[in-house]
């Protein structure tokens, strides 16, 4: 039934149309006529757009209504895996600290001759560690990968270029390994959920 009424619609607006193609503006005369065509193609895309809208408002509002509905769990589910996402950052980020420094002070102690190496090599299995990616029950997984962020520090440090503190351009210098004055640069471990 709809097909029907936009098929008529066309053939009205085809014999509407097929003037456009030949007037030429000369006078006066043609002016008026342009004028008169005008007037009737603005009329036909009145009534065009009134038969779009009138499928097209019910389903807008649908949709809007379905996003309304769905958007309170939605942001509950968001603020909770940001949550999330976020204690599982700081735990793995501080987690390889641990592990730096005892990496570290196990090298040292082994050149100061305090241990031995498989002593050392003991104490470092000992700590706690997350390497290979977490399976979970329901046959997903959590790895984790190392993202680069910046913070600015101080902005007066910064080149001109980079006084309002352009995000972007920091980023894209970042990547390059362009590291800018009075921006502290420093790496956390996000969670990456594969489903």
């Amino acid at each position: 039934m709809q097909n029907k009424k936009i098929i008529e619609l066309e053939k009205e607006v085809d014999i509407v149309l097929e003037p456009v193609t030949t007037l030429t503006i000369k006078g006066k005369q043609d002016l008026q006529e342009a004028s008169e065509i005008l007037t009737n193609l603005n009329r036909y895309k009145d009534r065009v757009k009134e038969e779009r809208e009138r499928i097209t408002k019910p389903l807008n509002e649908a949709l809007k209504a379905a996003r309304d509905m769905f958007r309170p769990v939605e942001a509950r589910l968001d603020e909770s895996i940001s949550s999330l996402r976020g204690a599982m950052t700081v735990y793995q980020t501080e987690q390889d600290k641990v592990i730096a420094i005892a990496t570290a002070k196990a090298m040292a102690d082994i050149e100061s001759g305090k241990v031995d190496i498989n002593e050392a090599v003991t104490a470092l299995s000992e700590i706690e560690r997350v390497d290979a990616p977490i399976a979970t029950s329901n046959k997903g997984s959590v790895s984790f990968k190392l993202t680069k962020k910046f913070e600015v520090m101080d902005v007066t440090m910064l080149p001109p270029q980079y006084l309002l503190a352009n995000d972007v351009m920091i980023r894209a210098s970042m990547k390059e390994g362009v590291e800018l004055s009075g921006v502290r640069y420093f790496s956390e471990k996000t969670p990456i959920n594969y489903r």
